[in-house]
């Protein structure tokens, strides 16, 4: 699976009074709902609709799990997603993201690429 454009998240489950860590994508937002029957008695609800949003996340071993948005942290920004940088080897959350100022490719930690370093920006198309 393309996972190019999926955001890297981490959930938080609780599972026999453990809380259990899983990382894994984020797909989208949705919306859950399922009907309220009408109470028994005079004067109890008339019934209705209990509706919630959950995320629907792909976990790393491949199940996908629908969870509370109060559980998943975003590891990735959305511009870190599309760019589809391997952020393995940078910090997500602190890392700049920069574009060359001669040929205008993405860069990290500097505003120059390695090419144009060694060229001085000579080789750069317009």
């Amino acid at each position: 699976m393309k996972t190019k454009l999926l955001r890297k998240v981490e959930v938080k489950t609780r599972k026999n009074k453990e809380i259990i860590v899983q990382q894994g994508y984020f797909h989208r937002w949705a919306e859950y709902a399922e009907p309220v029957p009408p109470g028994a008695t005079i004067g109890s609800q008339q019934g209705g609709q209990y509706a919630e949003v959950v995320a629907i996340v792909e976990l790393d071993d491949g199940t996908i799990k629908t969870c509370s948005p109060s559980s998943i942290t975003f590891l990735e920004t959305p511009l870190q997603a599309s760019i589809g940088v391997d952020w393995g080897k940078y910090d997500a959350v602190s890392c700049n993201m920069y574009l060359c100022k001669f040929c205008r490719q993405r860069v990290t930690v500097e505003p120059i690429c390695d090419d144009c370093k060694k060229t001085g920006g000579k080789n750069a198309s317009s």
